[in-house]
């Protein structure tokens, strides 16, 4: 259960990630969540958590410099290693930084990552945002949350309004240009767990476009769309 909300700016100074759940067991892993486009880390509390587990997330909107942000924050929290759950741009940001930084990461699980996004998806994005950014992100967050009613209604009323007031067009722009650039691939690290899991029913990252790691444990969740780090289950390997 997640036992605090985001606290912008608390403790020591301006954090850009918080812990927002403090683990229960006697050996205590941190979990970083990394969330997607458009979305920060308020969203997890529609998650379901190890409760065995620190959980910490961003305090601000998924984008790409987060990956040195991470670095940063766990350096000044002294955290030699952390299990990384990255969901759809999140998969983008957590595989990046288990790439680059290996040695800090025990295990890395791919959320309703995509491989690729084809460049005239990004440029039809970039257009309808730029046709209405309130009536996109809506348009958006209802595709995110499909197959969940009641939850949508909840983050709708407890956080889009909030997301809307705060988000810019160039801000999205700059998340999509990081997706275009940025594909999901490659080969597991060495001493890294990794997990690609999708859900079969996603209509914002196809299944049929779900990462091809080599050396992943890959999981297709049949029910599932893409919302899956609502779905009970443990994300340490």
């Amino acid at each position: 259960m997640v036992t605090a909300l985001i606290n912008h700016g608390a403790g020591q100074g301006f954090m850009t990630f918080t812990r927002i759940q403090r683990g229960t067991g006697n050996q205590q892993e941190t979990l970083v969540f990394l969330p997607g486009w458009g979305f920060d880390g308020q969203v997890a509390r529609h998650g379901v958590w190890p409760e065995d587990a620190d959980l910490v997330v961003p305090t601000e909107f998924c984008h790409a410099d987060q990956v040195a942000e991470l670095k940063e924050y766990l350096a000044q929290m002294q955290v030699a290693k952390v299990a990384l759950v990255g969901w759809s741009m999140g998969a983008n940001l957590a595989w990046d930084f288990a790439t680059t930084y290996p040695e800090q990461v025990s295990s890395v699980t791919l959320l309703a990552g995509r491989s690729h996004w084809p460049p005239a998806e990004i440029a039809a994005i970039k257009a309808d945002l730029g046709a209405g950014l309130q009536k996109s992100m809506q348009g958006f967050y209802r595709k995110c949350f499909l197959g969940h009613k009641d939850m949508y209604r909840c983050f709708a009323e407890e956080l889009e309004i909030g997301y809307l007031a705060r988000l810019s067009q160039d801000f999205l722009v700059a998340g999509l240009d990081y997706l275009a650039s940025f594909p999901l691939a490659g080969q597991a690290p060495d001493g890294v767990s990794v997990q690609v899991i999708h859900g079969r029913k996603d209509v914002v990252a196809p299944c049929l476009q779900r990462p091809q790691i080599a050396g992943a444990v890959e999981q297709v969740v049949e029910a599932a769309g893409h919302l899956l780090f609502t779905h009970p289950r443990s994300y340490l390997l």
